[in-house]
């Protein structure tokens, strides 16, 4: 049963035409496609897990998943045709929240990144053990593996001191990947309430936005420093709903509640779109443009985890994947921090004499 991590629901706000059912699909150096929105972003049984008590599969996640689509839909066709914020109701925000970040987390590109921290950490780990011998020996010993001369011990060990030339992968795991995800994707909730707000960025003439097998997307916005700034707690997120119209998380207020944006600043966050996509981007339109850009970004770049050591100190610095600035006209309607923090004092003074 194929199980899809970006939504049915979500796709058909992109089909080609009203009813068809059907998405304009780009991949990396093949031709651009129609394909069936049932088809596209699924994998058979992903969301199928054993439960270990009775031993037998199921399909509970999977179900959690629809009853989140089918409270968020309302709210996400609402905003696409209505363009507006404002008409939503508190369940409906509320259900559009917790759809935005399950959507950030639930696809292979976000348990792809967990698996390459785990994969980094744990080569980092491996490398430091092997710069020890005697810890090395010891640690063997406890595994019980044997070595039947000092030779053999000491190509295992430089072996580890280059896990890379070994490429080796991090495998299975689905359920603990899949906890870390739906922990992560809570947190993200919580961030949503507490810590942003939401604002629409709407095209203004002919040019759409495009959405991905990945299309929840981080930007770094300018007043957060950039090693903070690529997570969901300090980066902008976005997420295009529509051809028209995008979903923009922001921890500093905007003075506007939508922002419309020309051609070249769509094709910026399209652009963004593309190097975050793991495999397949979507459209309603077909586009010799779009295709000849997302030829030239590179396969991989979703889910890349790099490792840096910090100079002159024992600390290791690990990252995931190269986040955008965020699109610079979003500054240009911040405001600023003196201006927040009188808006702050004005409620406050208000409900003062409430």
């Amino acid at each position: 049963m194929a199980d899809h991590w970006v939504p049915q629901c979500y796709l058909r706000n992109f089909e080609i035409s009203e009813g068809s059912e059907q998405v304009y699909t780009y991949e990396r150096g093949r031709p651009t496609f129609p394909a069936g929105i049932k088809n596209v972003a699924a994998e058979n049984n992903r969301h199928t897990f054993v439960n270990k008590e009775t031993g037998e599969e199921s399909r509970e996640v999977e179900d959690m998943f629809t009853l989140l689509e089918g409270a968020a839909a309302p709210a996400l066709q609402k905003i696409a045709q209505e363009r507006v914020l404002r008409n939503l109701n508190g369940d409906e925000y509320g259900a559009l929240l917790q759809f935005v970040a399950f959507l950030a987390t639930r696809g292979p590109t976000f348990e792809q990144i967990s698996r390459n921290f785990y994969k980094e950490a744990f080569k980092l780990e491996m490398e430091t053990r092997a710069q020890h011998p005697e810890i090395l020996r010891k640690d063997f010993e406890k595994a019980g593996v044997t070595f039947g001369s000092e030779e053999e011990f000491e190509e295992a060990r430089k072996s580890l001191l280059d896990l890379d030339k070994l490429n080796f992968q991090i495998t299975g795991g689905k359920g603990h990947f899949f906890k870390h995800a739906a922990e992560t994707a809570m947190d993200i909730t919580d961030i949503f309430l507490k810590e942003k707000g939401l604002f629409l960025l709407v095209s203004r003439d002919s040019r759409v936005f495009i959405t991905s097998d990945n299309p929840v997307l981080l930007q770094v916005p300018p007043d957060v420093p950039y090693h903070l700034a690529g997570g969901y707690k300090y980066g902008t997120i976005l997420l295009t709903i529509s051809p028209q119209v995008c979903l923009i998380f922001r921890s500093r207020p905007l003075k506007k509640e939508i922002v419309e944006v020309d051609a070249p600043q769509v094709d910026y966050i399209n652009n963004s779109i593309m190097k975050s996509a793991k495999r397949q981007i979507y459209s309603n339109l077909s586009s010799k443009g779009i295709k000849q850009r997302y030829d030239l970004t590179t396969s991989g770049e979703d889910s890349k985890v790099t490792s840096h050591k910090m100079r002159h100190t024992p600390y290791v610095f690990t990252q995931g994947p190269t986040k955008d600035k965020e699109l610079p006209v979003i500054d240009r309607y911040s405001m600023r921090w003196e201006e927040i923090e009188a808006e702050i004092e004005r409620n406050m003074a208000k409900q003062g004499t409430e």
